[in-house]
């Protein structure tokens, strides 16, 4: 019995130890440029947002173009399909109201957003309920108030 003690202990020391550096690391991305491969990635907002900053930097005119560039990942399958079927991607709100599938980001241009953020598609159940078109999530356009 003390030595199934003395393991378990050791293990939780170790998975603290190890876990330790995770918790006391920010949360946001440097504000320095990065690149990783032809993929330039924003650096002034966190990985689930598109901050005003971000799309008036952009030198796309439409918001596919800019998410392609800035954040190829929400426009990523879901990788964990539950049920068979066909893949599912990522819808498309204006604030909260339903626009459409990927493909109406290329309709609208970056001066008429304010900012972008992406919900997985469990947040996007719990804000807009569970008829919610969320796919494998949400890319939700904040319009520009002007």
């Amino acid at each position: 019995m003390t030595l199934a003690r003395n393991v378990i202990s050791r293990c939780l020391t170790v998975t603290a130890v190890a876990l330790a550096p995770l918790a006391c690391a920010p949360r946001g991305t440097p504000s320095v440029a990065v690149t990783r491969g032809n993929t330039e990635v924003a650096t002034t907002a966190p990985r689930y947002r598109l901050s005003e900053g971000d799309l008036s930097n952009a030198r796309e005119s439409t918001l596919d173009a800019v998410v392609r560039r800035l954040r190829p990942e929400w426009l990523r399958i879901n990788p964990v399909l539950r049920q068979p079927g066909p893949p599912q991607f990522a819808s498309v709100y204006l604030d909260n109201s339903y626009l459409g599938g990927l493909e109406v980001l290329s309709l609208v241009q970056v001066s008429e957003a304010r900012s972008i953020e992406y919900l997985t598609a469990m947040a996007a159940r719990g804000r807009f309920g569970a008829s919610c078109q969320c796919g494998a999530g949400v890319i939700v356009i904040h319009e520009r108030g002007d």
